[in-house]
């Protein structure tokens, strides 16, 4: 869920396609158009937001988006793939931080929850919006949210299998999986990060009784 900086609106004068375009001017366009996708769908929902008010936000015309993109569909799917990119980054520094037990380095995950959902622009996880806004499961961003819950479980349970008395139990990965994803949606719908600090409770807890077996 990394935050993404607004950058200035450029001009209406701006926003026509230049003749003279270059690759690196291309390049500029393709990027913004991007990042006004990754501001407005996180901050006001993918089905909110049109192809028209990304254009106006860029600054671009309507053209480039389809040259780039293809479709709102794909400009979508390149919006998750980034965020994807960027968790993945981030909490995989935290998952295999050395020197740290495997049970403390799940706690880090957590830890990333409640730092994320104490922001004021927190919004909740931007897989878990998609998964509720995309309802076509043939809409060619849904394999971007799978594939990104799929990689934190087998992320997850990787660390689990670094402990010979975590690994005992089969079922810990999905749990704390779940108690995270269900501390981000609790987040957004109090719009506070205590249930964060609470999944990350039960999460000690949770790993102390396993390891007390």
């Amino acid at each position: 869920m990394p935050k993404t900086l607004p950058k200035p609106k450029p001009s209406a004068q701006s926003a026509r396609p230049s003749r003279n375009a270059t690759p690196a001017n291309d390049r500029c366009v393709k990027d913004r158009l991007l990042d006004a996708a990754n501001r407005l769908f996180y901050a006001e929902g993918i089905e909110q937001v049109g192809i028209e008010r990304i254009l106006e936000e860029a600054g671009a015309a309507k053209a480039s988006l389809y040259q780039h993109y293809g479709s709102k569909a794909e400009l979508v799917k390149r919006y998750l793939e980034s965020r994807a990119e960027l968790t993945r980054r981030a909490l995989a520094e935290l998952l295999g931080w050395p020197g740290i037990a495997p049970r403390d380095r799940l706690l880090l995950l957590f830890d990333f929850a409640v730092e994320h959902a104490s922001r004021k622009d927190y919004r909740g996880c931007p897989f878990q919006n998609a998964s509720r806004e995309l309802t076509d499961p043939a809409h060619p961003a849904i394999a971007v949210v799978c594939a990104q819950h799929a990689w934190l479980k087998a992320a997850v349970g990787a660390v689990v299998a670094e402990a010979p008395a975590l690994a005992q139990m089969p079922q810990l990965a999905e749990a704390l999986v779940t108690l995270y994803d269900g501390a981000l949606i609790s987040a957004q719908m109090q719009q506070s990060p205590g249930p964060c600090h609470a999944a990350r409770w039960a999460a000690e807890q949770l790993l102390a009784g396993a390891e007390g077996r």
